[in-house]
């Protein structure tokens, strides 16, 4: 999302969504905009200069954590629709891989519309 880092999702919740059972509904909600924001003032003296966080500071979450027994692994740069047919409704997966989001295919839309016509 232009932010620069390593990782622009920190958290990811899922919800299900009342519909037809065989179409095993399900929403993922990344939570990143709350994690853009601070607080500063200007005081005149000069431009802002923010420094990223030290990744050092942040937990070093292993797979052993985030794969408890019953987790079903998913690589997304792999998925076949075979592969999505097994899944079962209830079963806990976990996502690895390249996700593209709907606010990617919106920023990569926009570009594409900007550059087609020169000015915005």
């Amino acid at each position: 999302q232009g932010l620069g880092g390593l990782t622009t999702v920190v958290d990811v919740k899922v919800a299900t969504y009342p519909t037809h059972a065989a179409s095993k509904p399900v929403a993922l909600i990344p939570q990143c905009a709350a994690n853009r924001h601070l607080k500063f003032t200007l005081d005149g003296s000069g431009p802002i200069s923010l420094q990223p966080p030290d990744l050092r500071e942040w937990p070093d979450i292993g797979a052993d954590e985030l794969n408890p027994a019953g987790v079903r692994r998913v690589n997304l740069d792999t998925l076949t629709k075979e592969e999505t047919a097994s899944w079962r409704c209830g079963e806990t997966l976990l996502l690895s891989g390249k996700m593209l989001t709907a606010r990617d295919a919106a920023h990569k839309r926009m570009v594409e519309l900007i550059d087609a016509v020169s000015s915005f």
